[in-house]
């Protein structure tokens, strides 16, 4: 029989993915626009979704990862030309653990990118 309930912290990191499939919209913001964790899970409450791009997922992944004890940082990738990210997405560690994950919701596979580009911020 399956439990619906998290019985593992792998079932916690699937129960994420599966949230964001459902509740989080990528959009290409023209302008930056940081967005709370609060703002986005109100979004959620009051119409189902919440709108954001790569830096609001992280933010709101983070918190939740944090909220449910897991260590989070925050990685970025320096592709641009003058030195800002193109890119943000949130890495988690299980409580009593010495290995990161990736969770990056706004792309539909594991990320793979060149290491001297990727930093943590």
């Amino acid at each position: 029989m399956t439990s619906i309930y998290a019985t593992g912290y792998d079932d916690f990191v699937w129960g994420l993915k599966n949230f964001f499939v459902r509740h989080f919209q990528f959009i290409d913001e023209p302008d930056e626009l940081i967005q709370s964790p609060s703002r986005l899970l109100r979004a959620i409450r009051e119409s189902g979704v919440a709108w954001g791009d790569c830096d609001d997922a992280a933010l709101l992944s983070a918190a939740l990862f944090y909220s449910l004890g897991f260590a989070v940082r925050f990685r970025a990738i320096l592709e641009v030309e003058d030195g800002s990210f193109s890119h943000v997405f949130t890495e988690y560690r299980a409580p009593n653990s010495s290995l990161w994950g990736i969770f990056d919701p706004t792309v539909s596979f594991r990320p793979r990118w060149d290491s001297s580009l990727v930093v943590e911020i």
